[in-house]
Parts: C-alpha cells; structure tokens; sequence
C-alpha cells in the first residue's frame, strides 16, 4: 500500500471524526441559545411587559412595593444563563433558582404559550442592556466576543483546518 493510498483510505475516517465532534459541539451552543421569533416576541413583550418593564425593557417602574428589574439579556443572562429559565419565570413565576419571584410579577401561563415565552426571551435576548450602551462596540459581559461558546469555535475551526488539510492533500496527490 503506497502513502497516497493510505492517506485516501483515512481521509473517509478523519471526515467522520471531525464531523462528530462538530456535532458534538454543536449541541451546548444550540442549548445556549432560544429558539424562537425575535418580531413576535417584540409584539409580545409589548402587550404584556411593557407597562412594567418598559418599551426598552430597562425597567425602574414601581408596581406596588416592587420596582420591575430591567430585563434585558445583558442584566438577566448572567443569572439565568439558559433561556429556558427566562420561559420559565414569564409563565410560572420563578426566579433562575426555581423560587418564586415578586408578586408583583405575573404569572402568564394559561395567557402565553410556551411558544409565546420563548419568543418574548428571543427578542429580550437581542436588546442591549447597559453594558453594551456604557460603550459603544464593547464586548460581551465576558470580555470576548464568543463568550462561553470560544471552545465550540474552537472546535469548529478546527474541523474545518483538518477537513481542508485533507481535501488538499487528496487533491495534490491526484494531480
């Protein structure tokens, strides 16, 4: 078996492996993220959320006692982490910890659909809080713009060096 061969015969073999772990990588990244309708959410939140939080989602309206925080995923991503938790405490009431949240806050389930949540957390997902607005182009809270998802970056690039590298040399050896 001459090294062109071999190199062809593993060529198959490295693809599948890269993709694995490409896939792999993938799952934490698509978990990190809600899935949903950013516009619909907008509609949502602002027949549901505004009078509380406000247009922009910043918050400081006294309901009651309470003062509505400001919801915006660069304030609440930090605690909440995982979009889920946000659905959760739009229909149920409870905080990232699963205790109750204020009172004041409503409970929206048999209001909103799941659906409804996860689109409400979509849109929140994309407004800026004030890190962002304290300096213009700034990074992440993080400090870098991948954030937690810097090793499935990783990963993926280096999926795409090997296959690359290995459609090269399976190409070079056939001319």
């Amino acid at each position: 078996m001459t090294s062109i061969e071999l190199r062809d015969h593993r060529a198959p073999r490295l693809t599948a492996l890269v993709l694995g772990l490409v896939l792999v990588a993938l799952v934490p990244l698509s978990s990190a993220l809600a899935a949903g309708d950013a516009a619909a959410g907008k509609t949502l939140f602002a027949a549901n959320c505004v009078s509380c939080h406000g247009a922009d989602a910043a918050g400081g309206i006294k309901v009651g006692s309470a003062t509505a925080p400001d919801v915006r995923w660069t304030n609440i991503g930090d605690d909440f982490k995982d979009p889920a938790l946000v659905s959760r405490a739009i229909l149920q009431g409870l905080d990232e910890s699963g205790g109750p949240l204020d009172a004041a806050m409503p409970r929206f389930a048999g209001k909103l659909s799941a659906t409804d949540a996860d689109n409400i957390v979509v849109y929140l997902q994309g407004l800026a809080g004030p890190a962002a607005a304290a300096a213009p182009g700034a990074l992440p809270k993080t400090g870098d713009p991948f954030g937690a998802n810097l090793p499935i970056v990783l990963v993926l690039a280096a999926g795409v060096v090997l296959l690359a590298g290995a459609s090269l040399r399976r190409s070079s050896n056939r001319a």
